[in-house]
């Protein structure tokens, strides 16, 4: 008996093969504009580079945290239509995966400045003037 493949069943494939192809696009060795000469040079240019990464880590948790938060009340959704078939633990274990991908940049700003002495002050806040501004009463 000969299997042929639907291309509904096919779609799998070629999403992986995609995403290899991708992948092996973004690992190949592109020209750099800025060359050093030695390691102090490469390593400041890692530090340039990194620092436009940083945003990066948040955006992704927050993203993430949206994800398993969606899903997880699917799940919960499941069990409150149908409790005997859909149990509730992989509700719970995504709602909480889903918080703490939410508040992973919040600890890791308070870690950091716990351990390096930052205090918060390079950090952008923004105050209306005049808010708050106390008026003596007669």
């Amino acid at each position: 008996m000969i299997r042929t493949l639907s291309p509904v069943n096919n779609s799998p494939r070629i999403l992986t093969a995609g995403l290899m192809l991708l992948s092996l696009l973004m690992l190949m060795a592109l020209p750099a504009y800025a060359q050093g000469t030695g390691l102090s040079d490469a390593t400041k240019n890692v530090g340039t580079n990194l620092h436009g990464s940083v945003k990066l880590i948040p955006m992704l948790s927050y993203v993430a945290g949206t994800f398993f938060t969606a899903s997880g009340l699917l799940k919960l959704k499941d069990w409150i239509n149908d409790g005997d078939r859909n149990p509730i633990v992989p509700a719970i274990a995504r709602l909480v995966v889903a918080a703490f991908l939410i508040l992973l940049p919040h600890m890791m700003r308070v870690s950091v400045g716990t351990l390096f002495g930052n205090t918060g002050g390079n950090l952008p806040v923004t105050v209306a003037p005049k808010l708050g501004a106390f008026e003596k009463h007669k």
